[in-house]
């Protein structure tokens, strides 16, 4: 087919499906339950804290404003989906800028798109797939940069500094437009001081409330809910090292043998293009690094904006077996539709060891080894449901419980007779 935007319609209209079909039943556990109570009560927040997502959580609230007849769940549920398509949309177009080729670049954004990390957080409400938002556009504007014209680093640097505000985790971002611009302006340094300014403007705006409100500054960069930063340095060497393993468990589970194809695509994207090479390590590696020893449960959400590079990987590696190795599409296409099947033939292998079925024990209070090893949540185990009926957990819960408590109350105004048990 001709036509340009069918591979967007494509897209949106596969992944709009597969996600609608895989969302959330009840309100999952994580910070959903938070995100949907600032939304249902319609406030804005003005703190800029690193956990409050300034951004994502008032475009929720004030798309609560504009449509109040709409459910708050509801809302919640297609923003997030909503961004992710957008999200794999720009990937997509980042990817066939690169390499000038449909398939290869449908290859990677579908790669991405069905990368349990990725489908698990389009699934939930949380705020990564409106990041990735960023994140992409932010690479797309720096692929413009090295092969259109250098007028795009300053798009990027307004990209990257407007992320700030949607998650402090994109700080780590900034050494690689710090790369970008001493590449394309070698020595002039009036035009690099000038686009540096773009993201230190954003950056030190985050300041302004904190120093309103006399409160603590560090809560900026560091959230007050648990001693997270701390306990990554505590860590010893061999915890590092465990670190590192399950890191590339991670990126195994995400891509599974597409992980081949992508490092065929670091040495293609290197000989045709080094610049561009070196920039996505210098963008790659401290998210990578920062990712693999935070020292939180969750932290393989954190891998996400690597996640976007290594698509991009995916997609070159690809283009170049198909048009210099002769790979047949098919092995292509087929490898891509078993993803689905590899997670629940992965949980039922899990399930069959003695560790599997302990460890599925402890976690039988939010789904045992389907919430570890299965994107999809439309069978999920709820928050609300946990917190009313007061099941316990070996797992620190009581942020969540709070949420909850707080989210049914508000719904218990608007409609005393709720079943909530079922949100």
């Amino acid at each position: 087919m001709k036509n340009k935007f069918f591979p967007y319609i494509l897209i949106s209209l596969a992944f709009f499906i597969l996600y609608q079909w895989g969302s959330f039943q009840k309100i999952p556990f994580g910070d959903c339950v938070g995100q949907v109570a600032d939304t249902e009560k319609g406030i804005f927040v003005l703190k800029s804290y690193s956990n409050t997502h300034f951004l994502y959580i008032n475009s929720l609230i004030l798309l609560r404003k504009i449509f109040p007849f709409f459910d708050s769940i509801t809302l919640c549920r297609y923003f997030v989906i909503g961004s992710a398509i957008v999200a794999l949309n720009i990937l997509y177009y980042t990817i066939l800028l690169l390499i000038k080729q449909r398939f290869s670049a449908l290859a990677g954004t579908f790669c991405m798109g069905l990368g349990f990390s990725f489908w698990r957080n389009t699934e939930i409400v949380e705020v990564y797939t409106f990041n990735l938002i960023f994140i992409a556009l932010y690479v797309l504007f720096v692929v413009k940069a090295f092969i259109i014209h250098s007028k795009y680093a300053a798009y990027a640097g307004f990209v990257l500094g407007i992320s700030l505000w949607s998650h402090i985790q994109n700080i780590l971002l900034i050494p690689s437009y710090g790369f970008l611009l001493w590449i394309l302006y070698p020595k002039n340094y009036r035009k690099i001081l000038t686009l540096t300014g773009i993201v230190a403007i954003f950056f030190l705006s985050l300041y302004i409330q904190p120093l309103i409100s006399n409160t603590p500054i560090i809560k900026v960069l560091s959230s007050d809910q648990s001693p997270w930063v701390e306990d990554t340095f505590k860590k010893t060497l061999m915890d590092y090292l465990k670190d590192f393993f399950k890191s590339i468990a991670y990126l195994i589970y995400n891509f599974w043998y597409f992980i081949f194809p992508a490092i065929l695509g670091i040495k293609y994207l290197y000989s045709k293009n080094p610049d561009l090479f070196w920039f996505l390590l210098v963008f790659s590696a401290p998210v990578y690094g920062f990712a693999t020893v935070y020292a939180v449960s969750d932290n393989y959400v954190f891998f996400l904006g690597f996640y976007v590079v290594f698509a991009i990987l995916i997609g070159t590696g690809v283009f170049y077996l198909s048009n210099y190795r002769k790979l047949n599409k098919f092995w292509v296409i087929f490898g891509i539709a078993l993803i689905p099947f590899l997670y629940s033939a992965s949980k039922y292998a899990v399930s069959c060891t003695q560790k599997g079925q302990t460890f599925a024990e402890k976690k039988a209070y939010k789904g045992g080894l389907n919430y570890y090893f299965i994107p999809w949540m439309n069978q999920n185990v709820g928050i609300i449901e946990f917190t009313m009926e007061g099941r316990k957990s070996s797992d620190l819960v009581y942020w969540m419980t709070e949420s909850a408590e707080e989210f049914v109350e508000l719904r218990k105004k608007k409609n005393p007779n709720e079943n909530v048990n079922e949100l």
